[in-house]
């Protein structure tokens, strides 16, 4: 008899245990709505303001991400359009760990199922993120810009649904 308590016991505590670790994976509501780049740095470079001006990073409720730029022409729109960090991505968030972790899954185009790993804060309207190369298996592990780290400074601009149509996934 005892032997049946205490399996069903252990049962309970895995089960509990894979509800609260799904649940840290699943709580982006904090990251949900549209986000400005306000400073950025790529390979350890700072990036320009007109540059980072014209980045715009949407969050959805439903774990949907999409990053835009804006094109001065059609010839640029193409260009940016094609690049693996513009393309729709799906993500998951690690909120259990400090920093919280994020999880990029690109969705569309040649790097289709590739992830980014990244880690984030949220601070009211301010969000920091730091994204590790494209092919990095680990996590980075603070906000220090580095070769295989880009760093990113967003202010939102919009919460919720109420987002611009421009950037938000399809």
């Amino acid at each position: 008899m005892s032997r049946i308590r205490t399996a069903a016991l252990l049962a309970i505590t895995l089960t509990a245990g894979c509800t609260t670790q799904q649940q840290a994976f699943d709580d982006f509501g904090n990251l949900v709505g549209e986000w400005k780049v306000t400073e950025a740095y790529e390979k350890g470079q700072k990036v320009d303001q007109q540059h980072t001006d014209a980045v715009r990073c949407v969050f959805k409720g439903d774990g949907n991400y999409q990053r835009t730029e804006s094109a001065a022409s059609a010839a640029e729109a193409k260009t940016l359009g094609s690049k693996p960090e513009n393309a729709p991505a799906v993500i998951q968030v690690n909120t259990s760990v400090s920093p919280a972790q994020i999880n990029f899954v690109i969705m569309q185009g040649p790097q289709a199922g590739v992830s980014l790993h990244g880690i984030y804060e949220v601070n009211g309207d301010d969000l920091k993120l730091a994204i590790g190369a494209m092919g990095m298996e680990e996590w980075p592990q603070d906000f220090t810009p580095g070769t295989n780290v880009t760093v990113m400074t967003l202010k939102r601009i919009s919460s919720g649904a109420q987002t611009s149509s421009a950037a938000a996934p399809k």
